[in-house]
């Protein structure tokens, strides 16, 4: 993971001006500092007078990335990592791009830059009239850019709200052909709304649709904990069901009145929509312990299932470390009643603002860290949520992935009343959470 800034930076106590760029992990003591490259902590400082030479490597992730004007990467979860370098205002910038690849396709973050194109791709390409406008879709019209940013807000492309939604490009070698992208994530019913749009026909009929879906719906699984994902089409874009047929998505058997009341969706669009569901299968409920890392346990408190507002998080780590914070900022009135009985009572009572516990949260994570690979652990995309709104950005901190382990409730249970624990505190959940997966992994 690369996070970067547009604006002058100070890093460390050296007071230069650049871009402070950070890996997952750096660590300056496997190998000696470029000349090129001010290492400071976990992060590396381009000042503006440097410039990058092609042939420059430095250890990231347990693999090499060449930074250059055009770099390369691999993460640890064998997606393939691109970046692109640029020179704007005497600043390298260096976008973080390809978060996932798939067999044709990469998918890369679009931001807010990408928005008037991809607008453009959606409303004013010779594929607009697949979906709508005349002469087929005569009473769904062509929305104006100042409609569409209505509906595709400013989140979606700047990742303020991971599970608010978020787009992103589609690309095929370095050329964007694409838009996808989800609606908010509701991890109470397992389900999130995806949507697609190629930039021109001369990117139909190559199978990148159907690619595309796949790997978006793989990479969310992974990254926000969602299992099942919909999309709605008209029955009459033969296109569009054929790009999700060969995705994997199939018509729901359920009388579909029935499903969007269940799921809470939205209006439908055409009036013949079609709910097409891909379902994956859970995760593995078992955890391969990898010598050398770092494993955090991570449980969280919320008001409610389907609004939630963060209560605490707590998180104890294989070093023998532990992190917990209550948050001040939740409304209280929000709260379901099963938490104002059960959850409420056993709170520390120390509650701090979240932009204290954002801090600390992400201080605690970087000193892990520091040490080698970290891997956060939780049996829930809730607690992944959590760790998103505490932090407040779609990236963990550098050096640090997340890795949902399924534990069954009744196991943490009993692995709460064997230890003493109280059920239902973030911090003894976490420790619950750890007793029950190490032992899983020990079996």
């Amino acid at each position: 993971m690369v996070s970067w800034c547009e604006s002058e930076n100070q890093v460390g106590s050296s007071g230069l001006r650049g871009l402070a760029l950070k890996c997952s992990p750096l660590h300056p003591r496997n190998a000696r500092v470029p000349d090129e490259i001010s290492g400071l902590d976990a992060g590396v400082l381009i000042p503006a007078h440097k410039k990058l030479n092609r042939n420059l490597w430095w250890p990231c992730f347990g693999e090499i990335l060449r930074f250059s004007w055009r770099i390369y990467g691999a993460h640890e979860s064998g997606f393939l990592t691109k970046f692109w370098a640029v020179n704007v205002g005497g600043f390298q910038k260096i976008y973080f791009m390809t978060i996932a690849s798939g067999n044709k396709i990469s998918l890369a973050r679009a931001t807010l830059a990408d928005r008037e194109r991809v607008y453009q791709w959606f409303a004013h390409s010779d594929l607009t009239t697949r979906t709508m406008g005349p002469p087929v879709f005569t009473q769904h019209s062509v929305p104006s850019y100042e409609t569409f940013c209505e509906t595709w807000l400013p989140h979606y492309f700047d990742g303020t709200q991971p599970f608010g939604g978020r787009g992103f490009l589609i690309r095929v070698d370095d050329q964007d052909v694409g838009f996808i992208g989800h609606g908010p994530v509701d991890l109470f019913r397992d389900v999130v709304e995806l949507h697609l749009w190629l930039a021109s026909s001369e990117f139909t009929s190559k199978g990148l649709g159907s690619d595309a879906l796949h790997t978006a719906c793989t990479w969310l699984q992974s990254n926000l904990g969602v299992n099942r994902f919909l999309a709605r089409p008209s029955r009459r874009n033969v296109h569009a069901l054929r790009a999700l047929r060969r995705a994997g998505f199939r018509e729901t058997d359920l009388e579909p009145r029935a499903v969007q009341s269940r799921l809470e969706l939205s209006p439908n669009t055409y009036g013949d929509d079609m709910l097409m569901f891909h379902v994956l299968d859970m995760p593995p409920a078992r955890l391969e312990v990898q010598p050398g890392h770092t494993y955090v346990f991570v449980d969280s408190e919320f008001t409610n299932l389907t609004g939630p507002h963060l209560i605490s998080v707590g998180a104890v780590a294989t070093d023998a470390t532990a992190f917990y914070c209550e948050l001040s900022d939740f409304p209280v009135s929000h709260c379901s009643a099963f938490v104002r009985n059960t959850v409420l009572p056993l709170l520390d009572g120390d509650a701090v603002p979240h932009a204290i516990a954002s801090q600390s949260l992400a201080q605690w994570l970087s000193a892990r860290s520091a040490a080698g690979p970290v891997v956060l652990i939780s049996d829930s995309g809730f607690d992944r949520w959590a760790v998103a709104d505490l932090l407040g950005c779609e990236d963990l901190p550098a050096g640090v992935r997340w890795v949902r382990v399924p534990v069954k409730y009744e196991l943490l249970d009993d692995m709460a009343r064997r230890l003493g624990l109280r059920r239902h505190h973030a911090l003894d959940d976490a420790r619950a959470l750890r007793h029950a997966v190490l032992r899983n992994e020990k079996n």
